[in-house]
């Protein structure tokens, strides 16, 4: 399975993508403008991070929810 996380980077989306990644073997694409709160998760091959501002990168958002 793939998900899609947006507001990964915060402390909800950040909890969400380490439980993800610890308790399954789904693939977690990530989106926000920063990735601070991420880098436990960089060299994870489940897990994809893209910045981006969800009111401004709508087509890049599109094509995301169609691959999740």
């Amino acid at each position: 399975m793939r998900v899609l996380i947006l507001g990964a980077n915060g402390f909800i989306g950040s909890h969400l993508v380490d439980g993800i990644l610890q308790s399954t073997d789904w693939r977690v694409e990530a989106f926000d403008l920063a990735d601070g709160n991420l880098a436990p998760f960089r060299g994870d091959p489940c897990f994809s991070f893209t910045a981006g501002d969800i009111f401004t990168d709508d087509q890049w958002l599109k094509e995301a929810v169609g691959r999740s």
